[in-house]
């Protein structure tokens, strides 16, 4: 009996210890919360902003005011019980916790932006960072059309498809750092919130940013005021 128990103890201390999949909220050694899909996905970052506050800990946020992230009030929340609103004055950012530096990260959000027109110029809303606050390597833009430009450094190519108002989309970012003239980085996105993602809206191979991905900055505008939900990011594709 006594060794019964025993055996069944030190399973207990393996599987936690494999963070087996179906055991969300498990630690990793830097101490992020990690999540897997049924796919096996292993996340750098998911944050659901259902806590109050936020899930993971260690975001910043320019502006702890104007940045919202128990917005609950519609068209939030976009997913679960509450959103991430940028009801804001003048240009305010929020940051992720920094994450494993990687050479590839892929990132995904949902978006909707319900003012009532489009912005008068080029807004970034999306930035890939090397550090919490640090360089972009690459980032997307919402044009005053509803297009998106997606930079990889120095490189940017614009979509031809467009992105609407008072409509919630699924955004994926991918970036893979480069020697200095062959960076990629691509966005998709799609109204099916699950996915799939289909082909990339806009792409750039010759891009110029050489550093590791560690964190990602979101930004709102007092012409782009969006909701921002369900922020992902992996090593790998989703």
């Amino acid at each position: 009996m006594k060794r019964t128990a025993i055996v069944a103890a030190l399973f207990c201390v393996l599987a936690v210890n494999a963070q087996l999949p179906g055991l969300p909220g498990i630690l990793d050694p830097a101490g992020l919360s990690k999540h897997e899909t049924a796919s096996g996905t292993t996340y750098l970052l998911n944050e659901t902003f259902d806590a109050t506050g936020y899930d993971v800990v260690g975001w910043t946020e320019s502006n702890t005011s104007e940045i919202k992230e128990d917005y609950a009030t519609s068209p939030a929340p976009l997913s679960g019980t509450q959103s991430l609103y940028f009801d804001v004055t003048t240009t305010r950012t929020v940051d992720t916790p920094s994450f494993s530096a990687n050479d590839t990260v892929w990132v995904s959000f949902l978006f909707h932006d319900d003012e009532a027109s489009l912005p008068g110029q080029q807004r970034i809303i999306c930035a890939i960072k090397d550090s919490v606050g640090g360089t972009t390597v690459a980032s997307i833009a919402i044009e005053t059309d509803g297009d998106i430009t997606v930079a990889c450094g120095s490189a940017t190519q614009r979509s031809t498809a467009s992105l609407s108002l008072n409509t919630t989309f699924r955004i994926w970012v991918s970036y893979t750092k480069g020697t200095g003239a062959n960076g990629q980085a691509a966005v998709y996105w799609d109204t099916s919130l699950s996915g799939p993602k289909g082909t990339a809206k806009a792409s750039v191979s010759t891009g110029t940013a050489t550093a590791q991905a560690a964190s990602v900055r979101f930004v709102g505008y007092t012409d782009t005021e969006w909701h921002l939900d369900n922020v992902q990011v992996a090593a790998t594709e989703f």
